[in-house]
């Protein structure tokens, strides 16, 4: 029965993976040796199996799998862990890996690996599977999380693979979305409210190998190769793990105010002047509304309308002034004209 994260299934739309970066591939090996601990920094959680390298191809060797007690175990150095990943963390991206499988049992990949109890893992099995499963009865995806000392199973989507054992398998996680897919078709996406941390990205074996060790003819399940990539949802060439604003393109990472969102995904100051008109015909500035012209001289002149821009003049209100250089497009007011009274009235005495 799937957990009740497994549930959270997306009947609402995550954000569209427009772009990615690829981080790293591997389409060759090497020759031949073990991979763990010899080969581009590879590191394995199962000391038992170290894979091989053969012809350029990766190969699990052991054939083993946990029961009884320690079967929820991982991180114990068990069958559970048998892992091997290399190269740079992320916390948001995918990987994609060409594998075979001659087997019945799991064979997939790990990603978000951070410590030896803490990963994905996706595989296709038709028989044995790792914890919590133990095992399914038809070819079967499954993607489990590992966190603590207990796996959960997320998802789980039939799965058919080529009979001659080939296949792709990919898997992403992208702001809590964990997506899962088999031979370049999307088979299952779900929600984790509780997202793993960055870790590294590889390959995972359970149950699937030779018994004799070596690679070669002995040899069941393998990889071909493998490539990280960094989701880049806005494709404007920076990474969402270190893009300040992950849905709108901003290739410069601008921050003005510098509080670590970028100016193209800042909310507008409700403060700035907007240019729009604001003016509610009162004298003084109009400062309860938003889109006030605060900041210019002369914001509020009485008259409707926003006064910081000018406008046409009627040249029927214009007034010169003596003594001013200027010109008024307010009408001469009632001071005015007792003034210029009383000064007629001084004249006429004077004669």
């Amino acid at each position: 029965m799937l957990s009740s994260l497994a549930l959270l299934s997306l009947f609402t739309v995550a954000p569209v993976q427009a772009g990615s970066i690829e981080l790293w591939a591997l389409d060759d090996f090497g020759d031949d040796g073990y991979l763990v601990g010899n080969k581009d920094g590879w590191k394995g959680g199962y000391t038992r199996d170290r894979w091989y390298v053969a012809s350029e191809v990766a190969y699990t060797l052991t054939d083993d799998n946990v029961q009884g007690v320690d079967f929820e175990a991982y991180g114990a150095n068990s069958a559970a862990d048998n892992w091997v990943v290399r190269g740079e963390t992320y916390a948001q991206g995918k990987v994609e890996a060409s594998l075979f499988n001659y087997d019945d049992d799991a064979m997939g990949i790990v990603s978000h690996l951070s410590a030896a109890d803490r990963f994905y893992i996706a595989v296709v099995t038709r028989n044995s599977a790792p914890p919590p499963v133990d095992s399914v009865s038809n070819s079967t995806l499954l993607v489990i999380k590992v966190d603590g000392d207990g796996g959960e199973l997320i998802l789980e989507k039939s799965a058919s693979i080529d009979r001659s054992g080939a296949f792709s398998l990919t898997l992403e996680v992208n702001d809590g979305v964990v997506i899962a897919s088999v031979d370049g078709k999307e088979l299952g996406k779900v929600v984790d409210p509780d997202p793993l941390p960055s870790g590294q990205v590889g390959f995972f074996s359970y149950d699937t190998g030779g018994s004799s060790g070596g690679g070669g003819d002995s040899t069941y399940a393998g990889a071909t190769a493998i490539t990280a990539s960094l989701s880049d949802d806005d494709d404007d060439g920076v990474a969402d793990d270190a893009d300040n604003c992950e849905t709108t393109e901003n290739a410069d990472q601008a921050d003005k105010d510098q509080d670590g969102i970028g100016d193209a995904c800042d909310e507008p100051d409700p403060t700035d002047d907007t240019g729009t008109t604001d003016d509610t015909g009162t004298t003084g500035d109009d400062t309860s509304s938003t889109g006030d012209d605060t900041s210019s001289t002369g914001d509020d002149t009485s008259t409707t309308g926003d006064d910081t821009g000018g406008g046409p003049v009627r040249p029927d209100l214009v007034v010169l002034r003596p003594g001013c250089a200027c010109a008024s497009a307010e009408a001469p007011s009632a001071w005015w004209g007792l003034a210029l009274g009383a000064l007629a009235l001084l004249r006429r005495r004077s004669r």
